[in-house]
């Protein structure tokens, strides 16, 4: 009978399998076994680090998905706060942007997107306004993005941020002129700034004057070009001289340098090879600006200007008599005189004039210097009544002031004409009414060219 238990007990324990016996003790401190199961039928396998799902990311730690921020060694990411779906591209994280590259890591340093950005390097905040980032300093907009090759204005003025981002300092050229930016802080210049030992000038805007005239406190004020101010000496704009003292201020009226005087008029323009009625009385500048005294021969006449550079007239000095108009004229008074002496020997008629000279004149070439107080003109035609002989211009201007004398219209010309060989050569002739007069050709051809010519003739260019 005990064999047979035993073996009821065995076959028992082989079928319930897993069953685990425990023993309690009972109230007389005997045993008694109780089984349980030794695992829950419904326990899955946990889920852990990194998985794909619904074609997100997720992150599980002690099988749950994460959220939220999520530290791992080779980076930092972002899961969703609702769903642990791992986030990429850029996110607002209470009111901080951080950037979350396609593979989910946070980004650090510049990251170049549809522009330039900067994330902390420890924090990946992404950062802007000013910053001072490798030595060099930039400027990241409100959206975060970095200002290059253009103007930023701040509260306390513009500043401007070149080509790759860095802030600019000192002198700037742009497409529309120089500006100014100041060496410590950048900022850009306005008004009259000391540079480098001279003074320059820039506008609301920060730009510089150049080649210009500025008007200030009633004064006017030149700067040149590459734009430093004009000061203590001669200006040129354009083709007129100016004169600036040693504060730039520009001069007007009479200037006086080094014991010569130059009038400048009152727009500052230096008078130069012009007279100048000042007072009441005449004054006389070169072409380079200095009033002139003594005598001096101007358009062929002779004027005389005292120490103080008035010019004499209805006077006499050194001799010479001078008229209203202040001239002493001794080559027209020559001229005249010659002309008259013709009249005297020939008559008062143009063509016993015009006659006497062809019939007692030859042609000679004449290559004397005309003398001061004389033109060309009036020296030939002096010289061709007194010594009877001169070329075809000496024949033009003895014939010329003959038949001024007489009351006509004559021009001397020089030019060329064709003469009988075909060929053009300088010439000398007279024109009265257009109609031509050449007493040196009838001379010396024999035709008849009073009032008329069978040759060709053009004035010099």
């Amino acid at each position: 009978m005990k064999k047979k238990m035993a073996l009821f007990l065995i076959l028992s324990m082989c079928m319930l399998g897993t069953a685990t016996v425990h023993a309690t003790e009972s109230a007389d401190g005997s045993q008694t076994e109780n089984q349980s199961d030794s695992q829950d039928a419904g326990t899955e396998n946990q889920k852990s680090g990194w998985q794909v799902e619904d074609g997100g990311w997720y992150y599980y730690a002690d099988g749950q998905r994460a959220t939220g921020w999520l530290y791992l060694p080779d980076g930092t990411y972002y899961l969703d706060e609702s769903t642990g779906a791992m986030q990429t591209g850029w996110l607002n994280d209470d009111g901080t942007w951080y950037y979350l590259q396609e593979s989910g890591r946070r980004a650090y340093g510049w990251i170049n997107l549809d522009a330039w950005y900067y994330l902390d390097w420890n924090t990946g905040v992404m950062l802007t306004g000013e910053q001072e980032i490798d030595g060099q300093t930039y400027y990241l907009d409100a959206s975060g993005r970095m200002c290059e090759d253009n103007w930023v204005q701040r509260e306390d003025g513009w500043y401007y941020y070149g080509p790759g981002g860095m802030k600019s300092y000192g002198w700037l050229l742009r497409w529309d002129g120089w500006y100014y930016l100041d060496t410590e802080t950048g900022r850009m210049m306005n008004g009259a700034q000391e540079i480098g030992g001279q003074e320059y000038r820039f506008n609301a805007s920060g730009h510089m004057y150049e080649n210009q005239w500025i008007q200030e406190d009633g004064n006017w004020y030149f700067y040149n070009v590459g734009g430093a101010k004009a000061k203590n000496g001669w200006t040129l704009d354009g083709q007129t001289w100016y004169y600036m003292d040693a504060e730039g201020v520009m001069q007007t009226g009479w200037l006086n340098l080094n014991g010569t005087w130059y009038y400048l008029h009152s727009n500052g323009a230096m008078a130069s090879a012009t007279w100048l009625q000042l007072g009441g009385e005449w004054y006389y500048v070169t072409g380079s600006g200095n009033m002139v005294t003594g005598w001096n021969q101007i358009n062929g006449m002779w004027y005389y200007m005292y120490e103080n550079g008035v010019m004499a007239h209805d006077t006499v000095i050194d001799g010479y008599e001078l008229d209203s108009s202040g001239a002493w004229n001794a080559g027209l008074a020559a001229a005249n005189a010659a002309a008259q002496g013709v009249i005297a020997l020939a008559g008062n008629d143009l063509y016993s004039c015009y006659r006497w000279i062809v019939d007692n004149c030859t042609y000679q070439s004449f290559y004397e210097e005309t003398p001061a107080g004389y033109t060309w003109q009036e020296w030939r035609a002096v010289q061709m009544f007194n010594n009877r002989y001169g070329d075809c211009h000496s024949f033009a201007a003895l014939f010329g002031y003959t038949a001024r004398a007489l009351g006509y219209d004559a021009q001397i010309i020089s030019g060329y004409t064709t003469s009988v060989s075909g060929k053009w050569v300088d010439h000398g002739w007279v024109e009265i009414n257009g109609a031509i007069y050449d007493p040196d050709l009838e001379y010396e051809l024999g035709y008849n060219c009073f009032g008329q010519s069978p040759f060709s003739y053009k004035y010099y260019l």
